[in-house]
């Protein structure tokens, strides 16, 4: 099992890429979470919604 922290930022990172190929507004959390390898519930253990997720891809780019 990957820790906490870990996990969160796979799901930043797969959505990252994903909204770089595709645009945000093609991009699914369905889609999100099976390129991150984590199941949907686990998404939103870590993310309320899909702007939400899109705030912490903009702070990772940003590097806070």
């Amino acid at each position: 099992m990957r820790p906490v922290a870990s996990t969160r930022e796979t799901i930043v990172e797969a959505a990252y890429r994903l909204y770089r190929r595709k645009g945000y507004a093609r991009v699914s959390l369905d889609e999100i979470a099976s390129h991150a390898s984590v199941t949907k519930r686990t998404l939103y253990y870590h993310f309320a919604s899909k702007d939400d997720l899109l705030g912490s891809v903009m702070d990772m780019q940003s590097g806070l």
